[in-house]
């Protein structure tokens, strides 16, 4: 049988049916289409028409439009068409209205996001999330591996309230990561180590055997052995503009803060209206509802590969008549000799441009989840956002709404924490510490955490207190931003603005006489009680490395003049050698006549001593006097009688004026 044999069985049949219909169904009333549009379907023999027959449609508004059962159409062997002469299309009046033809393909779409969007979009965080509930098996165990829908589903860890909701996750990593898909995409991948998928919401029906089982509320994905469980984070769901807002395609940055696109949800590196990402920026410096630009700059278009073969390309006409200038020739990239000014060089200046929009649905610690809620191009992880100025005309802030699947909707019921700070002084000098004191609390009794921030400085906390480390800071204004959270991630801040004044000028260090030594009459020899005052000044001189002693020897009239260094040498020793000093930090010297003892200075770095005319001071290492304190074997000249002060309880006091030169370095070696 050959093809035309089959065309001429088929329209048989065809016209044996309509046969049938026209026999059981009676002809409606018909009314005469208007000879304006053209008809629905005209099949009429030309000269030239193909073997094929051709239609030509037009639609007729508000009408339904039938072909009269009468016209036959006889189709030869040959394939030559015949068409009855009354084959001629009616409209047939409708008895029920017929629905409007939409004008555009504009869809209406919700004023806040989805269950989806608000609890399958995943997100990235620095700090994992506990890992002590998880799932063990399921309804269908061992056969079914895979639990959605209305599976039952069987976990483990810490008994949880019947009743209570959870959110199913899974720790994943991009199996990309190795191709970086913009620079530095491996270093934030170490940063935000953990990216989790979330995988639906289901409610726990009760505790048997230590296991617990729970149904499913929402399904994101396929549930399976080992997946998490954490309690369902309560999110508020923001609105969106009820006003698009209008973008410059291009313009400068407002200023306002910036951050990245790290990651995308399912891995996806190319993206477009309705993707939802991850930024890394967090919950201190944007909330649900913010609305994010995101930009692009030319001068990152070179570090794509598929781009750089663009500006490497020859982008001259070839019909254009040349010059035989250097520079036309060097701007079309034709003359070795200079530099190339054509795009690729020039492309560093050209400006920003604007690619979308996207919107925060709920933060994670240090980073966000965000959806694109327009684009005029295609967005790529890696594309920088910039938190855009926000008229209180263009937008509404974001409507608290409850919405947790299973539970229905409410409106109201989510009370962010309070805090109020103060600083426990509104000015301080640099140099000083300032601190800040907080008090938050939580209308809805969830417990708070406090986190801080400065502006300038370092900063430490404890609790709700922080203090600001403001050494070497510029005079000005210091603000201490102090942000609370509860376990919801509800979160609210406050500021406090603490004014730093140039720091007090230091008073000038100068050294302290802390121990009079006194000696028998024509010795050098330093005697218990001696030793007793030396050894306070040891432990002085070990609670403060940076100090140093000098020790003056003096003599009474009628003693040797030597005898006075030699009592400053002795005394130098025994805190060297006995008590463990360095004998860098020990000075001996000899003062003017006066008593038979020897004066103690603790000196500290950079202090300036008075003028004296005495000997220049001897170092306790050059003694040559054998053994640290040799006994004294001089005699008193009249036994029985002595004029050694070391018998008054009260020595004469000793003018450092007159033993201590003027501005002689003192202190350790590396600042002498």
């Amino acid at each position: 049988m050959n093809k035309s044999m089959l065309y001429v069985l088929i329209l048989a049949v065809a016209v044996v049916a309509v046969a049938a219909q026209d026999q059981t169904t009676p002809t409606p009333a018909v009314a005469q289409a208007t000879p304006t549009p053209p008809p629905v379907a005209d099949i009429t023999p030309t000269p030239d028409m193909s073997a094929t027959p051709q239609a030509v449609a037009t639609p007729v508004p508000n009408a339904t439009v039938e072909v009269a059962p009468t016209p036959v159409v006889a189709v030869s062997p040959v394939a030559t068409h015949e068409v009855a002469p009354t084959a001629t299309p009616v409209a047939v009046a409708s008895a029920t209205p017929t629905p409007a033809i939409a004008l555009t393909n504009r869809k209406d779409t919700t004023s806040v996001p989805s269950d989806i969007e608000m609890y399958c979009s995943g997100f990235i965080t620095p700090h994992a999330e506990p890992t002590d509930t998880y799932v063990v098996g399921g309804i269908g165990s061992p056969q079914q591996t895979r639990f959605q829908g209305n599976d039952t589903i069987y976990l483990h860890g810490p008994t949880l309230p019947t009743g209570s909701k959870i959110l199913l996750l899974r720790r994943v990593s991009d199996p990309m990561i190795e191709t970086e898909a913009y620079p530095g995409q491996k270093k934030l991948d170490k940063k935000y180590d953990n990216m989790y998928q979330e995988l639906g919401i289901a409610t726990i029906n009760g505790v048997m055997n230590h296991v617990m089982t729970a149904t499913f509320n929402l399904v994101c994905d396929s549930v399976v052995v080992a997946d998490l469980a954490i309690p369902l984070p309560d999110r508020i769901r923001p609105a969106y503009r009820p006003q698009p807002v209008s973008l410059e395609h291009i313009g400068e940055p407002n200023g306002k803060l910036t951050g990245r696109i790290v990651f995308a949800n399912e891995y996806d590196w190319i993206l477009g209206t309705g993707s939802r990402v991850y930024l890394n920026v967090g919950g201190d410096q944007v909330k649900p509802g913010d609305y994010l630009r995101i930009t692009r700059t030319y001068e990152s278009t070179r570090h794509d590969p598929l781009d750089y073969l663009d500006y490497m390309d020859n982008t001259d006409e070839p019909s254009r008549k040349p010059t035989g200038s250097k520079l036309h020739n060097a701007m079309m990239g034709h003359d070795k000799e200079l530099p190339a000014l054509n795009a690729k060089i020039q492309v560093g200046a050209f400006p920003r441009r604007t690619v979308g929009e996207m919107m925060v649905l709920y933060t994670s610690g240090n980073s966000a989840t965000a959806k694109i809620t327009s684009a005029f191009e295609t967005v790529y992880i890696g594309d920088n956002v910039e938190l855009e100025d926000q008229s209180p005309d263009a937008n509404t802030p974001p409507v608290a709404v409850v919405d947790i699947p299973g539970n229905g909707s409410t409106s109201a019921g989510l009370n962010p924490p309070v805090i109020t700070c103060q600083a426990q002084s509104p000015s301080v000098h640099a140099g000083e510490a300032a601190t800040v004191v907080c008090t938050a609390t939580s209308a809805d009794n969830h417990p708070v955490t406090v986190a801080f921030e400065t502006s300038r400085g370092h900063i430490q906390a404890q609790d709700r207190v922080a203090t600001v480390d403001t050494r070497g800071l510029d005079p000005g204004a210091l603000n201490v931003k102090a942000t609370a959270t509860d376990d919801r991630n509800l979160s609210s801040w406050a500021s406090t603005a603490i004014s730093v004044q140039p720091p007090v000028a230091a008073e000038a260090p100068t050294p302290s006489k802390v121990a009079d030594l006194a000696f028998k009459r024509n010795s050098s020899y330093v005697d218990n009680r001696s030793k007793a005052a030396l050894d306070d000044i040891a432990l002085r001189l070990q609670k403060d490395p940076t100090s140093t002693a000098v020790v003056v020897g003096t003599n009474a009239t009628g003693e040797p003049a030597t005898l006075a260094e030699q009592r400053a040498k002795n005394a130098g020793i025994y805190l060297t050698k006995d008590k463990g000093i360095g004998a860098d930090r020990i000075q001996s010297q000899a003062g003017a006549a006066g008593n038979s003892g020897a004066a103690v200075w603790i000196v500290p770095p950079g202090a300036n001593m008075p003028d004296t005319n005495t000997t220049m001071p001897t170092n306790p290492q050059d003694n040559s006097t054998p053994g640290v304190n040799p006994q004294d074997n001089t005699t008193t000249p009249n036994p029985g009688v002595t004029n050694n002060s070391d018998q008054s309880n009260n020595p004469p006091v000793i003018d450092p004026g007159s033993l201590i030169p003027h501005n002689r370095p003192v202190g350790p070696p590396e600042t002498r």
